[in-house]
C-alpha cells in the first residue's frame, strides 16, 4: 500500500504508477492550509481521478472562495470541513442532474 505524503489539505489523486504498485504520489496542487498534526479529523477519505482540466477548475474556485472567505471572515476556508463537504453536499442535492448527464435517468 502506498502511504500518502501528503496533508489533507493537499488535493491528490491517484496516478498510473501508483496503481501499478509504484510508490509515487502527486500533488495537483494545494487547496487550502495544512491541517494541525494535533487536530484529528473524523470522516472517510476519498481518493478520486480527474480529468487535468477539471482538476484546475476545482483549484480555481476553491481558491477564489478562499480569498471571499477570508476577505469576509479573516481565515482561510477550511478544505474539509467547509470547502468539500459543502461541494459534495450540493452535488447530493442534484443526483437527478447527474443521473441525466450520465445517461441513467
Amino acid at each position: 500500500m502506498v502511504e500518502d505524503q501528503s496533508d489533507s489539505s493537499e488535493f491528490v489523486w491517484v496516478n498510473d504508477a501508483q496503481e501499478s504498485g509504484q510508490s509515487h504520489v502527486e500533488v495537483r496542487g494545494t487547496v487550502g492550509l495544512p491541517s494541525d498534526s494535533n487536530d484529528e479529523e473524523e470522516g472517510t477519505t476519498v481518493q478520486m481521478r480527474l480529468p487535468d482540466e477539471l482538476a484546475d477548475e476545482i483549484i480555481s474556485l476553491y481558491d477564489e472562495l478562499d480569498g471571499d472567505f477570508y476577505q469576509r471572515y479573516g481565515e482561510r476556508l477550511e478544505p474539509n470541513q467547509l470547502f468539500w463537504a459543502n461541494g459534495v453536499q450540493v452535488m447530493l442535492n442534484h443526483a437527478d442532474e447527474i443521473r441525466e448527464q450520465i445517461g441513467v435517468k
